[in-house]
């Protein structure tokens, strides 16, 4: 919910902040640049978590990513000058990216193969479901109150996210078997010691699969050709998203 409300901030946040009764006056351009500053720094995000989640676990990545969004939110409402904002908004977008990708990569990690559809189904829900909210705050309440929903939706998850388990998959990465058995038999309420030994079995397989792979893929990114046209596509994509409708 709160990929969602970052993302729609700029849609209230703009006719008030380029308007006369503005704290912070921005021009036409600066609010255009200011929408699209999330996008173009988000690419840090997608460099920086894989280095770090590997390092220190996909939960704590996400409270991370948590944090900084929680800390960009209460600094926005603080903040009394464009440059500053343009920062925060800059922190954003590595919140928000970052949220994007590896709350799935977590998702799919964390839920059991006959539910983990529905579960990202509801991740997409719920990023429309904070759009939404954002929206409604910004067509009711002025720009500071406002501000004030935008950082309630991180709090909370700050607040709730740290009852969350570590993923067994993290846990087999670093070599810790019997963490992630307990970590698995928890999350999947399974009873069967066989069921949930197979299952780790299955996971150790996987990653191992992966460590095998993960050599060579970086470079298929660019000598395989329908990688090529792939990453084409989604460069393209992103620019006329961030460009075009800023």
């Amino acid at each position: 919910m709160d990929v969602g409300a970052s993302l729609t901030w700029t849609s209230p946040a703009l006719p008030y902040l380029t308007s006369e009764n503005s704290t912070i006056p921005l021009s036409n351009a600066q609010g255009a640049l200011l929408a699209a500053s999330s996008s173009i720094s988000g690419i840090i995000a997608l460099l920086m978590c894989p280095l770090i989640m590997d390092q220190i676990g996909r939960k704590y990545t996400i409270l991370v990513l948590g944090f900084i969004q929680l800390l960009s939110k209460i600094c926005i409402y603080v903040a009394h000058n464009y440059t500053f904002l343009f920062i925060l908004r800059l922190l954003v977008g590595v919140g928000t990216t970052g949220m994007i990708a590896f709350l799935a990569l977590y998702i799919g990690e964390i839920a059991a193969e006959n539910i983990r559809g529905r579960f990202l189904i509801l991740n997409k829900i719920c990023v429309n479901l904070g759009s939404f909210l954002m929206a409604i705050a910004g067509a009711f309440l002025p720009y500071n109150p406002m501000n004030i929903v935008a950082i309630t939706i991180p709090l909370i998850a700050m607040l709730l996210f740290p009852i969350m388990e570590e993923t067994p998959y993290y846990y087999l990465m670093k070599g810790q078997e019997k963490e992630a058995t307990e970590t698995l038999t928890k999350l999947s309420g399974e009873k069967s010691v066989e069921i949930v030994t197979a299952n780790i079995e299955r996971m150790k397989s996987a990653i191992l699969e992966g460590q095998n792979s993960k050599k060579s893929s970086f470079r298929e990114l660019f000598s395989d050709r329908s990688s090529r046209r792939a990453l084409i596509i989604k460069m393209i994509k992103k620019f006329l998203a961030t460009v075009v409708h800023p």
